[in-house]
């Protein structure tokens, strides 16, 4: 015979939802949106009355957890993750090179296990304060469908001598812009 457990195990798997147990027994259910009334409805008439629920709108469990085990293998001392709206704010504290370098190859596998999440639209890791990596969904979108102007020609050799006299001949930028 089922119990109310299963049955809201069959509601957050419908609704990409992830259910944990809090130390005192209250059920914090994760969610990258907040489900629609219907959905909230049935969870209020699944879950007993003598137990206390929470909806968040987060990342997955297996997202943060996944990070905190990535970069505690990757040398991180600390990892402080905190949310803005849909932005993931990962604060990294290590001295391991990995961590160090903008170039890492740890930042693709990171970036791969931020965008496979539905809640993240966008992120912003720290390494002891300073910025490593940033990604914002909603401008790499603007950025993909915005035209880009089309040349269908080359410049030719006398366009760059004179693009370059132009050049040499410029004070500063300002004389530069007023002369082409």
């Amino acid at each position: 015979m089922k119990n109310w457990l299963d049955d809201l195990a069959d509601i957050c798997r419908d609704n990409t939802m992830e259910a944990m147990t809090t130390p005192d027994g209250a059920i914090i259910l994760v969610t990258p949106k907040m489900p629609p009334e219907n959905v909230q409805a049935k969870i209020k008439q699944t879950i007993p009355q003598s137990v206390h629920y929470e909806i968040k709108e987060g990342p997955r469990i297996v997202t943060t957890e996944g990070l905190r085990m990535f970069l505690g293998q990757a040398g991180a001392s600390s990892v402080l993750l905190s949310t803005k709206k849909h932005t993931l704010i990962i604060e990294i504290s290590g001295e391991s090179p990995l961590l160090m370098e903008k170039e890492s190859p740890l930042w693709d596998g990171l970036e791969r296990l931020l965008k496979h999440d539905p809640f993240v639209e966008g992120y912003e890791v720290l390494v002891n304060g300073q910025v490593i990596l940033e990604y914002n969904a909603t401008a790499a979108k603007a950025l993909e469908t915005s035209k880009k102007p089309e040349r269908d020609i080359c410049p030719t050799e006398d366009e760059i001598m004179n693009l370059r006299i132009t050049l040499e001949t410029s004070n500063d930028v300002l004389d530069f812009l007023e002369k082409i």
